[in-house]
């Protein structure tokens, strides 16, 4: 079994610190909505208070996607980011894409900024509101229901 930490080639540096190229931001959101993918979807831009949470997460993420066996690409990115371009990118998304992104704005837009971190596994909304256990994570991985962990 190969090391999950080597599966992180998308994973941006402090999980959305809001820094690199609009080309990569771009790239990377794209990727966000990519159902081969593992994402993360981060308020840290917003929210100072958010990246112990975000790091407590990604933890998370990689002991259960260890546990499980499971090799994917981990992408992390912050609403800022992903606001800047899913207008430009949701004319190329095909149906399911669009599905998560119509997910993720009613989401926010019913709860603001208590819906973060949230974790996107296989192109749906797998947890958002808090910090889901590593056992959460490896369960989810196999299945997946939208759950609300409350902030």
């Amino acid at each position: 079994m190969r090391n999950p930490l080597s599966m992180l080639c998308w994973l941006l540096p402090g999980c959305g610190t809001g820094t690199g190229t609009k080309s990569y931001d771009a790239e990377s959101v794209r990727a966000l909505l990519d159902k081969d993918n593992i994402g993360i979807l981060s308020a840290s831009c917003c929210d100072a208070t958010s990246s112990p949470r975000d790091e407590e997460l990604k933890a998370n993420l990689l002991q259960a996607m260890q546990q499980a066996e499971i090799e994917r690409a981990v992408v992390c990115q912050t609403i800022t980011a992903a606001q800047r371009h899913l207008r430009e990118l949701s004319t190329s998304a095909d149906g399911p894409q669009k599905q998560l992104i119509a997910n993720v704005t009613t989401l926010f837009q019913s709860h603001g900024l208590g819906i973060f971190p949230l974790l996107i596994i296989n192109g749906r909304v797998a947890f958002y509101g808090g910090v889901p256990s590593v056992e959460q994570i490896r369960q989810r991985l196999q299945r997946q229901p939208l759950t609300s962990l409350g902030a």
